[in-house]
């Protein structure tokens, strides 16, 4: 479940189309500082974008907040809240994951407004302290503007002073509510801001509360700058863990193939391996190469992974510390989000593969679509329950595998069966005979050449077993490994079988 806020600085109606058409994938925004937002665009939002809605019109432009919700997300409510909040405060709850959740979307007066602040988080203290006597199992989610720190690390200025009389009252809301600064349970002591001052001054106002539950499921808080305005977009994802059943078939990511290090380690392990095959039979000595080429990959694209992830972070290191400087070096600071681009921009092409959807170039903008589609690919082929014998449901691990077992032991169990009625049976059946000259070209052995152009016209991007090596694999290393791949198939002719293993590995039928 995807959520991110933003403070939008006004211009609802000039904004909030750009926002949703580049948000599809989000299932909640919340917006503050919205101004006006009139009746009429308010309808046509509900119409385009299928939303459900919840706002708070300002009595000003530097006023109004709106939370916008996915319709997939059911039982969606609106609450009423204190008439002195309006403008600033909404409250809605939904059911997610057989959970209630309960989001409170604010915007606080600014630390200028010292008594409209102080009243502000008065009342949000009385209301959340009533919410608490009937709503104890219900979880709670608070996000916005808050319009103060918590801490002086969430500012660029370490000398500003903190306001003791509005840190004592948003304590006692986080208690009232159970609910923790989900950036800070992440980063304990990171400073990352949200909003940019033209005065210089950078402050982390901008942030997600939620309950315990929900952070340990969110691995990061993104913040992604936005153009029309001077705050940031903050974003969480509340990852639900699914029911772990092991690794599925490994199937080799063929990006690989243009590594030149990889190349030259692929083609070491095949000039070994040839010298030393006449040590093993021809299909169990195939085996353990295929298998030496699977976990060499595996490892390589996992140190690739660590490498390409370790650069990432200390890129973006490096990003806050120079956006942290009083006078900024624009070169040094485009030149960083240059490189953070092109390293991203290669993960996104990876889960645009492993999506298995059909996209275009401009879709790497939108590659959360893409991310929800490869999970998707794996969600849908899970069996989450399971009758038993008894007409029971059950989605227990254990319990599913041991139906699964039993079903398919009693399933190919033989009940006995006469061979006479077999044999009267099959007598019946008339088939076509080759002739003696048909019989001789189909019984040669195969050719290199017709080796190589069956393999060719293999489809792209597939493994034709669950070795997971693919046409590309050995177009790419024909050279090396031709002549031992078409041994192996002639090899299966002349024993008129192949190994357990064999036959799940390289298609030699289609051969």
């Amino acid at each position: 479940m995807l959520l991110f806020t933003l403070n939008i600085r006004n211009g609802f109606e000039n904004k909030i189309y750009e926002i949703l058409d580049d948000n599809r994938n989000i299932d909640i925004i919340c917006l503050q500082e919205t101004g006006y937002m009139s009746p009429d665009v308010i309808h046509d939002i509900k119409q385009k974008f299928n939303k459900n809605l919840d706002f708070s019109n300002g009595v000003s432009r530097s006023t109004g907040v709106i939370t916008i919700i996915s319709k997939d997300l059911k039982q969606f409510k609106s609450h009423r809240v204190p008439t002195p909040l309006k403008g600033r405060f909404i409250h809605n709850s939904y059911v997610y994951n057989d959970t209630v959740i309960n989001l409170l979307n604010l915007y606080a007066p600014q630390c200028g407004l010292r008594e409209e602040q102080r009243l502000f988080y008065d009342i949000l203290l009385n209301y959340v302290s009533n919410l608490e006597q009937y709503s104890t199992k219900n979880k709670y989610i608070l996000t916005g503007d808050f319009n103060f720190i918590e801490d002086k690390i969430d500012s660029n200025n370490m000398n500003c002073r903190l306001n003791k009389y509005i840190l004592d009252k948003f304590k006692s809301i986080k208690d009232a509510l159970r609910i923790k600064d989900v950036f800070r349970e992440i980063h304990n002591d990171k400073a990352n801001f949200t909003c940019y001052n033209i005065s210089g001054t950078r402050t982390r106002i901008d942030r997600f509360y939620a309950d315990n539950e929900f952070i340990n499921k969110i691995k990061e808080v993104k913040h992604i700058p936005y153009k029309k305005s001077d705050h940031k977009i903050v974003q969480i994802n509340i990852q639900y863990k699914r029911q772990k059943w092991g690794r599925g078939f490994w199937k080799m990511n063929n990006s690989l193939l243009e590594n030149e290090n990889y190349t030259i380690l692929i083609s070491n392990i095949i000039k070994q391996w040839r010298e030393d095959k006449l040590k093993y039979d021809p299909l169990k000595g195939w085996d353990i190469l295929k298998k030496q080429i699977k976990e060499t990959t595996i490892n390589f694209s996992r140190v690739q992974t660590k490498i390409s992830k370790s650069k990432l972070n200390k890129l973006y290191d490096s990003l806050i510390v120079e956006e942290a400087k009083p006078s900024q070096n624009c070169t040094i600071i485009n030149t960083i989000k240059d490189e953070i681009i092109a390293i991203e921009t290669k993960e996104k092409m990876g889960t645009l593969i492993r999506s298995r959807e059909c996209f275009y170039k401009e879709d790497i903008e939108n590659i959360e679509i893409f991310k929800i589609a490869e999970e998707k690919r794996g969600t849908k082929k899970e069996i989450k329950s399971l009758f038993d014998k008894n007409n029971k449901p059950t989605d227990e691990k254990t319990s599913i595998i041991q139906i699964i077992l039993d079903f398919y032991s009693e399933l190919y169990t033989s009940d006995g069966f006469n061979d006479q009625e077999v044999d009267k049976y099959l007598g019946k059946i008339e088939l076509n005979k080759l002739n003696e000259e048909d019989w001789s070209v189909l019984n040669q052995f195969i050719s290199k050449v017709e080796c190589l152009n069956n393999i060719k016209d293999f489809e792209n991007n597939k493994s034709p077993g669950i070795d997971g090596l693919g046409k590309e694999f050995y177009l790419k290393f024909w050279n090396i490994i031709g002549d031992e791949v078409v041994e192996i198939v002639n090899n299966i002719y002349l024993k008129g079988g192949i190994n357990r293993n064999n036959e799940n590995g390289y298609n030699h039928a289609k051969l």
